[in-house]
């Protein structure tokens, strides 16, 4: 009898544990990918993937050794239950999933003369922070391993340990507050498209952090919480409550957000990320990324100033400008009527064909009943509120169309103004915080390179520019170095 594919390891596993896939939908690869089968719209749920079969450091059998050492809440505490699953091999009852998973193309991997060709990009510089970091991280599973001899890890290298870390930091959602960051099985084979995803990923909106409940008895939830006496009511005062006749579920769902016509492939998101995040997890990069910026470090901006100004940012700017972006973030987290009214259509993308995933939180769903035609009526469907891990307001950057991000504007304004106003902010905290909220709000305009500002920002993006290496590249590598140099050259022309 012929051995199983990889293909067929999973399919089998996924059956056998409960994972209930549409047929609507079907699995292709490695690498692997999701097609339609037929038209589906909106609504409709095309998996069901059960929590008890998820892998998380609440589902492995050493669930033990992070609760004793504190370790919740954390990416490191999962990779280590990803090695000790893998180190039982076919003994694990998550081997027909972890099976197929393959060792995804990243710079991480890369030897020093490949990794040489992204020299001068911000990713070069993150590679080599990775590598140091990931050996400090190495040296705790090494303790671990002396201290709980029954995780049988004692025979896993650091190149082990690269290789897990690749697979769990590229595929781990926050699937709940019990379970926290855990490998979702099926959820992790749908690829990515940039603002044009067919399906999110729907959990219950809150659960027990303790018990991992819906519905918690466990006593442990409001363990620190007092209860005032009168404020709990008698008995004959609670009213009856009808019972449920579906009764919560412990699932989280793969529904469909955006129509899908048969044989198309079936895309997810893994966010609002440029390419140096994207080549960083996963190895690919997209032409005219609009989420991509380039990074401009504080240290490289130093010795254009006074040290009194400096100072001054430090103590008293820094916080006003915090204060600004948490003040004007606030007012746009309520999702006004056509907020969420983004088109969509507007980046255009292939799609990446890969076998690795970052995916974020789960979004969360209220509603307990599920069918495989239901309709969602969901807030936010398409995230226009959803936390972006790439460029923000209080970072050191320049956007894609190469204007500096808020921070770095009001950080080079403030010292680089006249020194009479730099007196008078100094003085006036008052006058401090208006005149960087009317920076805030009316910013110069595109083009503008004639103030101090200005002439800082070209300053620092001409030194930038000869950092690259003049090396003719291709591929991913290409695209990611000639995106960062045109956000540059927009900074200087």
């Amino acid at each position: 009898m012929p051995s199983q594919t990889s293909l067929q390891q999973l399919q089998e596993w996924l059956a056998k544990n409960d994972f209930k896939i549409s047929e609507k939908v079907r699995i292709e690869g490695p690498p692997f990918r999701i097609i339609a089968e037929e038209d589906i719209e909106p609504g409709t749920i095309v998996g069901v993937i059960p929590k008890d079969n998820i892998l998380s450091i609440r589902n492995t059998a050493i669930a033990h050794v992070f609760e004793e050492e504190g370790m919740e809440g954390e990416m490191l505490p999962l990779v280590i239950a990803t090695m000790y699953e893998r180190a039982l091999g076919t003994k694990s009852p998550f081997y027909g999933y972890l099976q197929s998973l393959t060792k995804p193309d990243i710079p991480l991997f890369w030897n020093d003369e490949r990794l040489s060709e992204i020299r001068g990009t911000e990713l070069y510089h993150i590679v080599l922070g990775d590598r140091d970091q990931l050996k400090e991280d190495y040296q705790i599973v090494v303790d671990l391993m002396e201290r709980y001899p029954e995780m049988k890890l004692d025979k896993m290298t650091i190149e082990d340990f690269y290789l897990v870390f690749s697979f769990v930091v590229s595929r781990a959602f926050q699937a709940d507050e019990y379970h926290g960051e855990a490998l979702v099985p099926f959820a992790d084979l749908f690829n990515h498209k940039t603002d044009g995803e067919h399906v999110h990923l729907e959990a219950d909106a809150e659960v027990c952090a303790n018990c991992g409940s819906v519905e918690c008895d466990c006593g442990l939830e409001d363990f620190d919480e007092e209860i005032e006496q009168e404020s709990v009511p008698e008995l004959e005062e609670i009213p009856e409550v009808e019972p449920q006749l579906i009764p919560p579920k412990q699932t989280l769902d793969m529904t469909i957000v955006r129509p899908v016509k048969k044989g198309e492939e079936v895309f997810n998101t893994y966010g609002e990320h440029g390419n140096t995040f994207l080549m960083r997890r996963y190895g690919f990069a997209e032409e005219d990324n609009p989420y991509s910026y380039v990074a401009v470090e504080r240290e490289d901006l130093l010795s254009f100033f006074e040290d009194d100004r400096i100072e001054f940012w430090d103590q008293v700017g820094s916080a006003i400008v915090q204060q600004i972006i948490m003040e004007k973030g606030s007012e746009d987290e309520e999702c006004e009527d056509g907020c969420c009214d983004h088109d969509h259509e507007g980046h255009s993308h292939e799609g990446h064909d890969h076998g690795d995933h970052e995916h974020g939180e789960a979004e969360e769903d209220d509603d307990e009943e599920w069918e495989d035609e239901e309709e969602h009526d969901e807030d936010c469907q398409d995230d226009c509120c959803a936390e972006d891990d790439e460029i923000e307001e209080d970072d050191f950057a320049l956007k894609a169309d190469g204007t500096p991000s808020f921070e770095l504007l009001a950080f080079l304004t403030l010292l680089t103004m006249p020194a009479q106003a730099f007196e008078k902010v100094t003085t006036d905290i008052e006058f401090a915080l208006n005149a960087l909220l009317k920076l805030h709000d009316e910013p110069p305009a595109k083009g503008q390179k004639t103030s101090i500002v200005q002439q800082k920002i070209k300053q620092w993006a001409e030194w930038r520019l000869k950092q690259f290496p003049e090396i003719k590249l291709s591929g991913y590598n290409a695209i990611l170095v000639q995106q960062e140099h045109a956000i540059l050259l927009r900074a200087v022309l």
